[in-house]
Order: structure tokens, then sequence, then C-alpha cells
């Protein structure tokens, strides 16, 4: 096996292994707070629509994990206390619709390797991922547990924006980079 290949099956091996690090890591601390089955469906939602729709990726193992941590807490807490009148949440469902079809995958500079034929299988997947999920928490789930799937859902898509393609301005940049830089 050619050198380039050996560097590149190394690094899938060493973020395959990072990631179940993470996520076992995370299951067990919820598991640990009573909050257990809670972590799992936090994790399958936001993992979920992740593996299909794209988004910002943060530049180190450890600012990865303290990102996963972030959306893992916040969607406990949503869960526990937060109370979203019925029509902000369906609302917030064609949001997430029209935002996935504008922006679905989001790739980031140093990852753009999907082609034309790949971006569309992925932006059909994302969608219906996000809407088995959306959905399902709607009819489902009642009260506040709803946001342990919808909190997660919202915070997937949001991270697509940061790498979203806007069209192209008067002077030929990417309307992304004069925001984003």
């Amino acid at each position: 096996m050619p050198e380039s290949q050996k560097t590149i099956v190394r690094y899938g091996i060493e973020l395959f292994l990072d990631n179940i690090l993470k996520t076992t890591l995370i299951v067990a601390a919820g598991f640990l707070i009573g909050q257990g089955p809670q972590t799992i469906l936090v994790l399958i939602a936001f993992s979920g629509l992740r593996s299909k729709a794209g988004g910002f990726h943060m530049q180190t193992s450890l600012g990865c994990t303290g990102a996963m941590l972030t959306v893992w807490v916040l969607s406990l807490a949503a869960g526990r206390w937060l109370s979203v009148p019925e029509a902000v949440l369906w609302s917030g469902f064609g949001a997430a619709v029209i935002l996935l079809l504008l922006f679905a995958p989001a790739e980031t500079k140093k990852h753009r390797f999907m082609s034309a034929q790949q971006k569309k299988k992925n932006k059909r997947a994302a969608l219906a991922i996000a809407c088995v999920l959306y959905l399902g928490a709607m009819f489902l789930l009642k009260g506040n547990a709803r946001m342990l799937i919808i909190l997660p859902v919202w915070l997937e898509v949001l991270s697509m924006l940061p790498c979203a393609e806007f069209p192209l301005g008067k002077d030929g940049r990417n309307k992304r980079e004069k925001i984003f830089g």
C-alpha cells in the first residue's frame, strides 16, 4: 500500500476510535446522571442528521468534543426545562426543511469532496432523516421531551450556515466570504 493511502487509512482509524471514545464517554456520563436514554436520543438526532447534512467542523478533537458536550448539555436542559409553543415548533420544522433544501449538504473548505450526485443523495437523506426525527418527536413525544430531538436537529441545521455557499455578489466574491471571512 502506498504511503499516501497508509496516511489516509491511519487518519480514518484514528478518527473512528476518537469518535467511539467520545460517544462512549458522553453516553456513560448520561447514565451516571440518570439521563441515559435521553442522552442516546440526543446523540442519535444530532449525529444521524450530521452524517448527511454536514456542517461546521471544529479545528481540533478537543474543540469537537466541547461542541458535542455543548449540544448534549443544551439538549438535556431543553428536554427538562424548556417549554416551546407548538406554533414555534412547527415553524422551526418549516425553517429546518427550507435550510436543508438550500444548504445541505454543507461542506467545509477543507472537505470539498462530494460529487454532484453524492450531494443530491445526501440532501435527500438529510431531509428524510430530519423529517423522521422531527415528526417523530412531534407525534410520539409530549411536552419538553420533544426538545431532546428537536434542539439537536435545530443546532445541526444551524451548523450548516457558516459553510453555506451563498450566491456570488456583483464583485464576484461569495457572500459567505463577505459574512464569515
